[in-house]
Formats: C-alpha cells, structure tokens, sequence
C-alpha cells in the first residue's frame, strides 16, 4: 500500500510540474487584421480583408477561432458584386527567428457569399473554405504586437482569393 501512495504522489507531483510549465509556455491571443483582398481568375475588383480572432498558443503551436470578412467583390463592367464572409479555425506553427516570428498556418473557413445584381439579392452559397497563411509578427512588449502577412483562399464564389494585410495583436 505504502508504494501505491508512493507512486500515485510521485504522479500528482509530475503532472502539477507538467502542467506549471505548460502554463509558463501558453497563452491567449487576440488579433485584428486588415487590409486587400485580391481575386485571382474572375472579373471581380479588388477589395477590402478584415478579421479578428482569438488563439490559444502553446509550445510553438496557436489554434484560432475569429470571424472574416473576405471582401464584397464587383464586376467591373456591370451591377453585379459578391460579398464573403463568415467564421473560421485554423492552426499556426509559430517559429521564434531572432527579432520576428514567422507563423505559417492551416485552416477552414465556413463562408457565406451573397451575390446581388442592382441592389438585390439573387443568390447565396455557404461553403467550407481552406486557406493557407504566412505572417511575420513583431512583439513589442507587453503583450502587444504588430504583424503582416498573407493568406491565399481556395474557391471562393469561383474565385481563389488571396489577402495581404497588417494587424494588431495582444497576448495574456
């Protein structure tokens, strides 16, 4: 008996440290990006990208839920635009260079785009969407951070879709 209180102490000990430094190494973050959303292989003028969204990091790796707005995109020579948006996921490797981070990344985008011809709607497509990310991130100290990167957005409403934007971050 004495050595199963042993070994179950032995235990609670280990996984108390475990979890101390995961908790040293982890942390939340909030980011805010905008900038240009540029459609490749369609009629549709450029337009404007924002998000913001909160990430949990820990050892090199962010997981992050937020909400996108890809842009409201017109046809050049007529009425017609489409706008996208919608929630996303998506996972960062965060690699730590000397004065930068250099964060690549997966996700899923759930994206609704509303098509409208003079002022009316005329049709609505829900999709599931996979994007790539690459982002440079500069912190500046206590928890606050700058970044910019880009994302490239396979199909939406016909169109790949590639974003290059600037944020803000703040980690707790």
């Amino acid at each position: 008996m004495a050595f199963f209180k042993r070994t179950l102490l032995c235990y609670a000990v280990g996984l108390a440290g475990g979890l101390c430094s995961i908790a040293t190494h982890a942390e939340f973050v909030v980011q805010a990006n905008t900038g240009l959303s540029m459609p490749q292989s369609s009629g549709y003028d450029d337009s404007s990208f924002a998000n913001l969204s909160l990430g949990y990091e820990s050892k090199g790796w962010r997981a992050n839920f937020g909400y996108m707005r890809i842009g409201e995109f017109k046809l050049d020579e007529n009425d017609a635009n489409v706008e996208s948006e919608g929630w996303f996921i998506s996972g960062n490797r965060v690699f730590e260079l000397n004065s930068v981070n250099l964060e690549l990344g997966l996700g899923l985008g759930n994206i609704i785009s509303e098509a409208d011809y003079e002022g009316r709607q005329v049709g609505e497509d829900k999709s599931t969407v996979p994007f790539l990310e690459c982002m440079v991130v500069k912190e500046l100290g206590a928890g606050f951070g700058v970044s910019g990167g880009f994302s490239y957005f396979s199909d939406v409403s016909g169109s790949n879709i590639v974003t290059a934007g600037i944020g803000v971050r703040y980690s707790f």
